[in-house]
């Protein structure tokens, strides 16, 4: 299970790195936990690897969520340090409600292709389509994506 830490980090670095190293370790463990809990869970159709991977996913996810919830305080930090990991929380949070106003299939492949970090050829069965149909739809999903975001980029003067 070293691996837990290291898809953690991995993760977190594609996420603009939301969280600390410090955190990091945190979700490890909490991550390590879980899957000690539900090992009895563990149907063997995938690696081992392969389960703890999402399993790190679905900590990470939650943890960010749950930060969403909280009320921010700027700590005892300087404010140069709390202001960029404030707006990567912004942006993540507009992602995730934009994504919620896609059509379901659309937000799906999406959350499949950057979240779960699959192929098309891999998003397709899933689905039951050709991987053609998905890219397809992947590409009109992110295309309403852009429509939603863009007045809060320009807002934002990104």
């Amino acid at each position: 299970m070293a691996c837990v830490p290291k898809y953690l980090a991995v993760m977190n670095a594609r996420m603009g790195r939301p969280f600390t190293d410090d955190a990091l370790e945190d979700l490890a463990q909490e991550t390590l936990v879980e899957i000690w809990r539900r090992l009895d869970t563990y149907a063997g159709l995938a690696s081992l690897k392969t389960w703890a991977y999402r399993f790190s996913q679905l900590v990470l996810s939650s943890r960010l969520r749950s930060t969403h919830r909280r009320p921010r305080s700027l700590g005892m930090g300087s404010s140069s340090e709390a202001v960029p990991a404030l707006t990567a929380e912004l942006d993540y949070e507009h992602v995730y409600r934009a994504l919620g106003k896609l059509d379901s299939l659309g937000a799906r492949i999406v959350q499949m292709k950057h979240f779960d970090q699959l192929t098309f050829e891999e998003i397709a069965p899933r689905l039951r389509m050709p991987p053609s149909s998905a890219k397809t739809h992947y590409q009109r999903a992110l295309v309403r994506l852009r429509e939603i975001l863009d007045p809060l980029r320009k807002e934002a003067g990104i």
